[in-house]
């Protein structure tokens, strides 16, 4: 595994996102291992772990569709949770909404971050 390649992409979020982007963690999501993070909320790794996993086995239980790309809660103090589940890696954003833009999150931002997403998965 090359932990550089996923600095390198959180890096870039915070580029992109500038002080729009609240705290972001890259983790395995069976082992829980932080790959890399950026104002990481202590233990938060388990909890989104748990929702994630609950909502794929609800949605497999229910025979619905499975989640394709990522998944967002609308957060209190109007901050938006992102979860990338993708391969054996989940990538979670928290961003402020008062500084980033949902259109733009939604048709510029998460799509170029699931690229550099597989693009560290192909390396690892």
């Amino acid at each position: 595994m090359n932990a550089n390649k996923f600095k390198i992409g959180i890096r870039e979020l915070k580029d992109i996102l500038k002080d729009g982007l609240l705290s972001t963690v890259i983790f395995d999501k069976d082992s829980e291992e932080i790959m890399a993070e950026y104002h990481y909320i202590k233990d938060s790794v388990k909890v989104y772990n748990s929702v994630i996993n609950k909502t794929l086995n609800t949605f497999r239980k229910n025979k619905l569709s499975n989640i394709d790309k990522y998944m967002l809660l609308h957060l209190e103090d109007n901050q938006i949770l992102i979860i990338l589940p993708i391969s054996k890696y989940r990538w979670i954003i928290l961003i402020d909404n008062n500084k980033v833009k949902l259109g733009v999150l939604l048709n510029i931002i998460i799509p170029r971050l699931r690229d550099k997403f597989q693009d560290i998965n192909k390396v690892t």
